[in-house]
């Protein structure tokens, strides 16, 4: 496949992306997680962007089809993983190691994989709690309260296993492209997302 071919294709991935995530934004707390998250999939901007260029680099570098295709598919499990991975660290990680507050995504009121779990498994008092913050009726203040709800109903424990069935498959992908020190490094980038 032509570079010039591949270009709409990755560009129509990106908006598709984009528009999702703007609905999901809108339907999370009518919808339950499971039809988000399966609604999003492989449209996230993210997702799109690794996709993308992990097939552009098997291009450029005459791969096979199968190789394009394997590295297609790695891209986009590894950029959900990924993204995934950041969402985690947004309500996880210490300030100053990640150099944004914690709880950036929620004061900019971005849908991320621990708030959609949280909803998903969470009690009565989250989901009002968290409505009300996405209605603008709520505080920045409110994060904090936020951030500790979703540990507490266990959505962190869950996000974590999201990434590593992620980074699995991810390695998977691997499989048509045979033993190689490139190979190697592909997963050990997919394993260090699962690591804390």
């Amino acid at each position: 496949m032509h570079l010039s071919i591949l270009f709409p294709a990755i560009l129509n991935g990106l908006l598709t992306g984009a528009v999702y995530a703007l609905i999901a934004l809108g339907l999370t707390l009518v919808y339950g997680v499971l039809h988000i998250i399966n609604f999003a999939h492989g449209a996230l901007l993210t997702a799109a962007l690794f996709a993308a260029s992990a097939e552009c680099g098997a291009i450029a570098a005459g791969g096979s089809p199968a190789q394009v295709e394997a590295l297609r598919e790695y891209g986009d499990l590894f950029g959900v993983a990924f993204q995934m991975k950041d969402d985690l660290l947004d309500v996880t990680a210490d300030a100053a190691v990640i150099g944004k507050p914690v709880g950036n995504d929620l004061h900019e009121r971005k849908m991320t994989i621990p708030l959609i779990l949280a909803l998903g498994t969470g009690d009565a008092e989250l989901r009002a709690r968290v409505e009300a913050y996405y209605d603008g009726e709520g505080a920045d203040t409110d994060v904090p309260a936020i951030v500790a709800d979703i540990a507490r109903v266990g959505a962190l424990g869950l996000t974590r296993r999201q990434i590593a069935d992620y980074a699995v498959r991810a390695k998977a992908a691997l499989a048509p492209m045979g033993a190689s020190e490139a190979k190697t490094e592909l997963e050990r980038l997919a394993d260090a997302l699962v690591a804390d």
